[in-house]
């Protein structure tokens, strides 16, 4: 099969991955830029010891094992696909044995004390903001990180909120996770709901032909890498480490809350963990167990940043 019909079935896998299986935008494009590297890198898809050589080759340059996997999950879907299609008649990636070490990463979580840092930054971009779009954007950039502190979403989900999820009576969100799956979380910061509530009062003045929370200057969806950037810029002129993302506010808010007495399987429940190893344990908890929890342990409710402080 030639190269140039196998990077072409493989923009249609993509186009199959985000408007068929719901895959999010993030995952279906590591999906893609695995198999384009594989396509480039792989001397015959059709051989099983072509395909050997190229995991061989990942290990030999020392791609970390984590890289692999998800290479060799996505290379499978890619080869599943072609099967569906009657492009190929088997998947050699099924009796590919790949000799992976498993390495065991502890989660990074940010210091309290840069968390303040943070906060109190984004507040005072707020007061320092002269006219309406340079408020408009410090306010969404204190509601959303602020989201993201106090319940620990994703930052794909973060960006997939819209007015129809948010309760702001009974200060819960509805969540739209992997897998389509959906759970309730809960705004136990004082602080945070009110910066929520600041952001909802401008962004429902904004007239825009989607319902997303969180919008950009096109008034469309803000995207996932432009939050990356976004908190990236933060970082630098916070002078924090470098090495700081925005996910490990969600493990930050996780290894808080499990040092701080909370169960497995409630923390399980507000992450929104459904990987097989968490399946076990997992259990249904309640809003109102939620609530209780959040309330007594999230260390967000501990934080307080005077707005008029700069």
């Amino acid at each position: 099969m030639k190269t140039e019909k196998l990077h072409a079935l493989n923009l249609k896998f993509y186009d199959e991955l985000i408007y068929v299986r719901r895959v999010n935008e993030a995952t279906a494009k590591s999906y893609y830029y695995d198999v384009n590297h594989f396509i480039g890198e792989c001397s015959n898809l059709l051989s099983d010891e072509a395909v050997s050589n190229y995991f061989a080759k990942l290990i030999h340059k020392k791609y970390s094992s984590a890289s692999i996997k998800r290479k060799k999950v996505s290379i499978k879907l890619f080869y599943d696909y072609l099967l569906g299609l009657r492009q190929i008649k088997r998947n050699p990636i099924v009796v590919l044995d790949i000799g992976i070490k498993k390495e065991k990463r502890l989660p990074k979580v940010i210091p309290l004390t840069n968390i303040k840092k943070i906060l109190k930054y984004l507040t005072n971009q707020v007061s320092k903001s002269n006219h309406y779009y340079q408020h408009f954007i410090s306010v969404r950039n204190l509601a959303l990180f602020d989201l993201l502190i106090t319940t620990g979403i994703r930052i794909f989900e973060t960006s997939n909120i819209t007015f129809d999820d948010i309760d702001v009576i009974e200060k819960t969100i509805l969540i739209h996770g992997k897998g389509n799956k959906e759970r309730i979380v809960y705004i136990s910061s004082a602080e945070c709901l009110s910066n929520v509530k600041d952001y909802l009062n401008l962004r429902t003045s904004i007239k825009t032909h989607n319902n997303y929370l969180f919008i950009n200057r096109s008034k469309t969806k803000l995207g996932v890498h432009t939050i990356d950037s976004v908190f990236r810029k933060m970082i630098k002129v916070l002078k924090l480490n470098k090495s700081i993302t925005p996910h490990q506010l969600r493990h930050t808010f996780a290894t808080e809350l499990l040092s701080a007495g909370s169960d497995l399987r409630t923390l399980q429940e507000l992450l929104g963990h459904a990987s097989i190893s968490t399946t076990e344990i997992y259990t249904h908890i309640d809003t109102k167990q939620k609530k209780k929890i959040l309330n007594k342990y999230n260390y967000r409710n501990k934080i307080e940043v005077n707005k008029n402080q700069k």
